[in-house]
């Protein structure tokens, strides 16, 4: 019955909404207390609050580094996440 399916579907959506607003909120709550802030990585960092980031669902099964290095390119390319993700080969060992 597709009346079925659509209500089904729309229980996991409102049920992925509370827990990305529990998610957020939890997220704004750390980013606010005096110990996030004291423990920022220099500068760069001073003051930048967790963000929650969606991204899109995809219904496949993403296998190897290629495909998952594509998806994250084009899911969080630009969105300030690049220092994350660097490799800084002139850093001390």
């Amino acid at each position: 019955d597709g009346e079925a399916v659509r209500r089904y579907y729309r229980r996991r959506v409102d049920g992925q909404r509370r827990w990305i607003g529990e998610l957020t909120g939890a997220c704004a709550e750390v980013s606010g207390s005096e110990e996030y802030r004291s423990n920022a990585g220099g500068d760069e960092d001073e003051g930048r609050p967790i963000n929650v980031r969606e991204v899109p669902f995809y219904d496949m099964e993403l296998v190897g580094v290629p495909a998952l290095g594509y998806l994250g390119g084009r899911t969080f390319a630009g969105g300030g996440f690049e220092r994350l993700v660097s490799f800084d080969d002139t850093a001390d060992a």
